[in-house]
């Protein structure tokens, strides 16, 4: 049996966390893969800790409900605290530098990779396209499938707005693109500091 790839996203309400999650199973869908997807909100919908677990797989899926994360992406500071409990120790912990700082996350005992996808989407794109640089770089952090397959999945779940504004639509693709290269310098950069 081939076992699921376990992924968390957390952040603010508002940040897109849901939609990221949505996205990457539509991805998994089109990649012809097994996916699950479990929404799981806060008090509030905007402002409270909003999280997404997704399950992802080249086979059946037997609980769509898991503890333990093999991926797991904190997108503000309050979700860090509320997120711990799924850690492992071979869990590859991706957070945004702007939000979280190092020192936030010091006591955390796993692979971290600290990006700089809000900052990046606000200086180069606009900044309610961070999530789709996180989208991108959870999909390309275990080559779950192509950048082409992400875009395609974004037209699935956001085609409409896209459509709608083709400059969003040309940021967003943007944005994928960001993501992938963003996290494929992040982990050559900590390999090669893992060996040294």
């Amino acid at each position: 049996m081939i076992k699921p790839l376990k992924i968390i996203i957390a952040g603010e309400g508002g940040q897109g966390v849901q939609v990221i999650g949505k996205t990457l199973t539509v991805g998994s869908f089109i990649a012809g893969k097994h996916t699950t997807f479990i929404p799981n909100y806060g008090v509030e919908q905007r402002g409270g800790v909003s999280i997404a677990f997704v399950q992802i797989s080249g086979g059946e899926i037997p609980f769509p409900k898991f503890g333990k994360a093999d991926l797991l992406v904190v997108l503000c500071r309050r979700a860090v605290e509320r997120t711990k409990t799924y850690i492992k120790p071979d869990t590859l912990y991706i957070y945004d530098r702007e939000q979280i700082s190092s020192r936030d996350v010091e006591d955390i005992e796993c692979q971290k990779i600290g990006l700089d996808g809000q900052e990046y989407a606000k200086k180069y794109l606009v900044s309610k396209v961070a999530n789709v640089i996180y989208l991108s770089a959870i999909v390309a952090s275990k080559k779950l499938y192509s950048v082409e397959t992400v875009k395609k999945a974004l037209m699935e779940e956001i085609g409409d707005k896209l459509l709608q504004d083709q400059k969003l639509h040309q940021l967003n693709f943007k944005a994928v693109d960001a993501g992938a290269k963003m996290i494929e310098v992040a982990l050559k950069e900590a390999g090669e500091k893992v060996n040294v």
